[in-house]
């Protein structure tokens, strides 16, 4: 009998995501542009939040792996789950998320060296280094899940308390 599986983030939902991300970021700034307002101002809180989230994230990789290494039947399959949900969703918003601080970055650029277009460009550079660190963590935190196909399948019965038994395996 077969097992359900769940294909890992593509490449092509990546993209997706992010250009996505910049052209309704791209279209938003440059209307406010257009309409003689500013562009926002970012500060710490535009790049530590998403610091913050990774950081999470990368502790429950870590967590994952120790416990999947250690007793891998004791992992319900609810919470890895949800954990997988959680991966996929951090490499989506890291992606649109970091791509639409990207388009603040681009739009300020002719602006320099004028000092708020610096302000913007730094703590900016700054948010999209930090998405993309989220997004990387949610690519660990998906692959954490990972079950390898090579290992016996007997292993991968449930009850048996092989690798696979409470975890939703990626194909």
């Amino acid at each position: 009998m077969s097992r359900p599986t769940v294909a890992p983030t593509s490449p092509a939902q990546v993209v997706t995501a992010a250009v996505a991300g910049f052209a309704v970021a791209w279209v938003t700034l440059t209307t406010i542009q257009g309409l003689g307002r500013t562009l926002p101002l970012l500060g710490v809180p535009a790049w530590g939040s998403v610091v913050l989230i990774t950081a999470g994230i990368v502790w429950l990789v870590v967590r994952t792996r120790r416990e999947l290494r250690r007793r891998p039947d004791t992992l319900e399959a609810s919470v890895a789950l949800n954990r997988l949900v959680l991966g996929k969703t951090s490499i989506l918003a890291g992606a649109g998320l970091g791509a639409a601080y990207l388009a603040l970055v681009v739009l300020v650029w002719p602006a320099l060296p004028a000092p708020l277009a610096v302000e913007r460009l730094v703590h900016g550079g700054a948010a999209v280094a930090a998405c993309l660190a989220w997004a990387v963590a949610g690519v660990a935190l998906e692959r954490s899940l990972r079950i390898d196909e090579g290992r016996d399948e007997s292993a991968n019965t449930p009850g048996a308390g092989g690798p696979g038994d409470g975890v939703p395996p990626l194909s």
